[in-house]
C-alpha cells in the first residue's frame, strides 16, 4: 500500500510552481502527479518519497489535504505488440 495525498490550491497562476518548490525545499521527490481543476481550485492527487513528512508539512502549512491508502501498479511502458 502506499499514501496517497489529495491536496486543494486555488486555480491561479503559480500556485502548482509554489507548492511544488515548498515540496523540493524540503527534500520530498514527488514520484506521481495528477492535477483535477475546477474554476475556484485544483485538486492535486500526489505520490511522494517520504509521505509523513509531506503530510506534516503541509498541515504546518495549512493546505487542506486528505490522505488514501493505494495499491500502486508498476508496468513497464511499452506499448503492446
Amino acid at each position: 500500500m502506499l499514501t496517497e495525498i489529495s491536496v486543494f490550491l486555488p486555480n491561479e497562476p503559480g500556485e502548482l510552481a509554489k507548492f511544488i518548490k515548498l515540496l523540493m525545499d524540503d527534500g520530498i521527490t514527488i514520484n506521481s502527479i495528477t492535477v483535477a481543476e475546477t474554476e475556484d481550485y485544483g485538486l492535486l492527487l500526489i505520490l511522494v518519497d517520504k509521505p509523513d513528512e509531506c503530510i506534516d508539512l503541509l498541515n504546518e502549512m495549512e493546505y487542506v489535504i486528505s490522505v488514501s491508502d493505494v495499491v500502486a501498479i508498476k508496468v513497464n511502458g511499452k506499448p503492446s505488440e
